[in-house]
């Protein structure tokens, strides 16, 4: 009996396997998974804790050769300098790297932050949508994977995809914890602890939730005591994940005698931001209380080349020695205080135009990066990176060999634009959906469904300003920063979505078509109370309006495919616009079978019908197709701009179809 129950779990957790393997396809279909600077690092810092824990049980070997020793001396001398910056990143995502690396490769680490990011996805889809069929969280893993960066940050060797994860775990436990079983709250907690002891900023995040949270559960008139424990649950993962780095940097201390210290970002991002500058100039013209005095005279207006620049004049903290560095690191804080108290509301100005700038970032740049760059580098040549990168010898040989198959303007355009469409959802639900009705019937209680969906909602969007708000004010804005939870409000647009979904997907087909049609026939009455557009349609067949909507439909599509296949699979414009034009083809045909001659179907077969359609399809697409090639032929530069001579092989077919559909295709029934 437990074997078969054990069976039957495995079989509820399809929906979970299929987005992960929708997430790897991406990743597949990008190339190969990235990695960046720091994951030597992350890595080095594993390998680092893994052998000194095999240490306790392995007897070292005496170096005899004088090669070996100085080679050991060199190193420990590097490891030492090390020390200095390393307390920025976490071993514990070091350690998860190097000993997934060790198991499998870069796809095994992959394919792990890909399932542990869809997991609690599908836990929070089942709580704010307990009536969706299974096959609606396909979808909305579908819409994740090919409209965010998730799947880029899932293959990124870098622990960005957590911060999302940690967000995902703190709604579930703040808002849905009675919903969860006893061990799934146990494995939500400890996956967000392992989150929040993967980098710092993670933490912050967790924190400002559980404050926002409270603040919901209260005003929802929550228990209070239930209240404070949530609460207090998000506070002892930041606990746990805080004393775990502290053990950590004990143990270093331990080993070297010296303590485990940061790069100085806060005096970056001041110097950065102008405050930092004039403080630093002033204070500096009549004593040198402060290491940094001796940089005054450089430019210090980007926090990068400040930090982790060697070039003279323009980088500080990588050229420094080992006691300058500690030196700059102690005078941090009493930097960054007594820059804020000479100008607070220069600086304050500019915290908030980080903050939303970084909020403005969302599109992926570091995980796109050529790993060539990588690999033929002096420095970088020499490090774990060639060790870590899939084909790392023939990717060397030829910089288009390992060149992302995805490429970053296109992605941002795409990208943003599914973002700001699942913004526009998520506030048109708000005004007119559940929440709204709920709110007008004062039904303000945390026992409510809808109320709680909302706040879990609420949360996701919240997670996404804070983030912008601890990244944007204490690191500066960075494109990764914000993209690494972008994918939050796709994803939360996709959780309203399989609220309103049907059983069946005819039925939530229907129903979306129908809900489009009734907005047609309200857009179509409010505009017909101008006199002029009323009587421009008086002259125009109704069924050529919902036609030429359908042909818009169709252009979407047809520009999506064309772009993807000439933009992923590296096909020729022409042969691309011929696989486009078939797919947009057959999306056409569909809806205006289902809306615009809704009326006269019933005469042809279907088959029939579509045999009909798709000939008259192909005859006005001779004309579109003709039309395309000759403005390629004859306006070479708009390869560039495909979308031009896409429009004008649009329009030349127009009227043809239209005709050809409405009288052949689709023909009125005969009377009698």
């Amino acid at each position: 009996m437990s074997r078969i129950w054990k069976s039957w779990a495995v079989f509820k957790a399809w929906p979970v396997l299929l987005g992960t393997l929708l997430v790897m396809a991406v990743i597949l279909v990008n190339g190969r998974p990235s990695v960046f600077t720091d994951t030597d690092d992350y890595y080095d810092q594993g390998r680092t804790v893994m052998r000194d824990l095999s240490a306790h049980f392995v007897t070292p070997v005496p170096l005899t050769y004088p090669d070996d020793i100085a080679e050991a001396a060199q190193k420990k001398a590097d490891e030492r300098f090390a020390l200095t910056s390393m307390g920025a990143r976490s071993a514990y995502y070091g350690v998860f790297l190097y000993v997934g690396t060790l198991l499998g490769s870069l796809w095994l680490v992959s394919a792990i932050q890909a399932l542990l990011a869809i997991w609690p996805m599908w836990r929070l889809s089942q709580v704010i949508a307990p009536r969706a069929r299974p096959w609606t969280f396909g979808l909305v893993c579908a819409g994740v994977a090919a409209g965010t960066a998730l799947p880029l940050f899932a293959g990124f060797a870098m622990p960005d995809v957590f911060a999302g994860i940690a967000i995902l775990c703190a709604v579930l436990i703040l808002i849905y914890r009675h919903t969860l079983r006893r061990r799934e709250q146990a494995m939500i907690w400890a996956l967000m602890a392992i989150c929040l002891s993967f980098h710092g900023s993670h933490t912050m995040t967790a924190l400002c939730l559980a404050v926002l949270a409270a603040g919901i559960m209260l005003l929802l008139k929550a228990p209070w005591r239930e209240t404070v424990f949530r609460s207090s649950l998000i506070v002892a993962a930041v606990v746990v994940g805080f004393a775990a780095n502290a053990l950590y940097a004990q143990s270093v201390k331990a080993k070297w005698g010296e303590d485990l210290r940061r790069p100085p970002f806060l005096t970056a991002r001041v110097l950065a931001d102008g405050p930092g500058r004039s403080y630093l100039r002033d204070i500096c013209r009549s004593a040198t209380p402060y290491v940094l005095c001796r940089f005054r005279h450089q430019v210090l207006d980007d926090s990068d080349y400040i930090l982790w620049s060697d070039a003279e004049g323009i980088g500080v903290f990588n050229r420094l020695s080992y006691d300058d560095r500690i030196a700059l690191e102690k005078e941090e804080f009493r930097f960054a205080i007594g820059t804020v108290l000479h100008d607070p509301l220069g600086q304050f100005t500019a915290a908030l135009q980080n903050w939303w700038w970084q909020m403005t970032l969302i599109y992926v740049e570091d995980p796109l990066r050529n790993p060539y760059v990588y690999l033929n580098d002096g420095y970088w040549g020499d490090t774990n990176l060639p060790l870590l990168i899939p084909d790392a010898a023939w990717c060397k040989q030829d910089r288009a060999n390992c060149r992302t198959r995805l490429r970053m303007d296109p992605l941002r355009a795409w990208h943003s634009s599914v973002f700001l469409l699942a913004l526009a959802f998520l506030g048109w639900r708000l005004w007119r959906g559940e929440a709204a009705s709920a709110l007008r019937q004062r039904q303000l209680v945390f026992d409510n469904e809808v109320m709680k969906a909302t706040a879990a909602l609420s949360l996701l969007l919240a997670g996404f300003i804070i983030n912008a708000a601890v990244c944007g004010i204490l690191s500066g804005p960075f494109p990764r920063y914000q993209a690494r939870v972008a994918w939050l409000i796709p994803l939360a647009a996709g959780l309203v979505a399989q609220r309103l979904a049907r059983p069946t997907p005819k039925e939530t087909a229907s129903l979306m078509l129908n809900y489009f049609q009734a907005r047609f026939v309200a857009l179509i009455g409010w505009l017909r109370q101008w006199p002029l557009f009323d009587k421009v349609y008086r002259l125009i067949d109704p069924a050529f309006m919902r036609f030429c909507v359908v042909g818009g439909a169709g252009f979407v599509v047809d520009a999506g495919v064309l772009y993807s296949l000439v933009g992923l699979a590296h096909m020729g414009p022409v042969p691309a616009r011929l696989c486009s034009f078939l797919v947009a083809m057959l999306t056409t045909w569909t809806l205006n079978r289902l809306w615009t001659f809704r009326s006269l179907r019933g005469h042809h077969h279907p088959i029939k019908e579509a045999g009909l359609y798709f000939l008259i399809q192909m005859s006005g697409g001779a004309v579109n197709i003709a039309t395309y090639s000759a403005a390629l032929a004859v306006f070479p530069a708009l390869v560039h701009w495909l979308v031009i001579p896409l429009a004008m092989g649009t329009a030349t077919g127009l009227v043809i179809n239209f005709l050809g559909s409405k009288h052949i295709a689709f023909p009125k029934p005969r009377a009698g």
